[in-house]
């Protein structure tokens, strides 16, 4: 079973991705609606509440919806490993193998940003002042060089490594910025 989820805390609800199907819910699992199903299996969840849409990963691609699950649609159509959302900056930001993506919320304009030879990061976190992609990957004994947590800017500069990866253990997983705050959340294996 695969599941994701992220919390609104703007209107009370919590957005489920279980296998493939998203869901809107309160916190306490009442109120429970489908909104999309049939994208495949939902790794993440990303909210633009400025545009009034949630965006997720599947086994597809990028796609959006608008809140209520209405006018669901393809943002990205290949297969990444992560991605996030800027609405600052109208971006989505994402990978295709080891290259870093950008294109616009609606997924047009494409480009390139780098392809720093980091192998798979784990997570990736949009920094809309700054204009940095973040990303976390693995640990030490797999990859010293590119293991930890680090950062490109949205015009290809860098990468940068600002912590590294445990020696052994946990890896970094899941990464959310917001300020000047990073969040990292380890995981087991890598």
């Amino acid at each position: 079973m695969c599941s994701s989820d992220l919390y609104d805390d703007i209107n009370g609800v919590l957005y489920i991705g279980l296998n493939d199907n998203l869901m809107r819910a309160l916190p306490d699992g009442t109120e429970r609606r489908l909104l999309v199903s049939g994208t495949g299996a939902i790794k993440r969840i990303r909210l633009d509440m400025t545009n009034e849409k949630v965006y997720w990963q599947a086994n597809g691609g990028i796609y959006r919806a608008d809140l209520d699950g209405s006018n669901d649609e393809v943002v990205i159509g290949s297969s990444q490993i992560n991605f996030d959302i800027d609405v600052v900056n109208n971006l989505v930001l994402y990978q295709e193998g080891t290259t870093f993506m950008k294109a616009g919320l609606d997924g047009s304009s494409p480009s390139t940003i780098l392809d720093p030879g980091l192998g798979s990061p784990l997570g990736i976190a949009a920094e809309p002042v700054n204009q940095r992609v973040y990303w976390t990957r693995g640990c030490r004994s797999i990859n010293p060089e590119t293991s930890g947590v680090g950062y490109i800017g949205y015009d290809g500069t860098g990468p940068v490594s600002i912590l590294p990866a445990p020696l052994d253990g946990p890896s970094y997983g899941d990464i959310r910025v917001s300020g000047n705050k990073i969040q990292v959340r380890e995981t087991v294996g890598s």
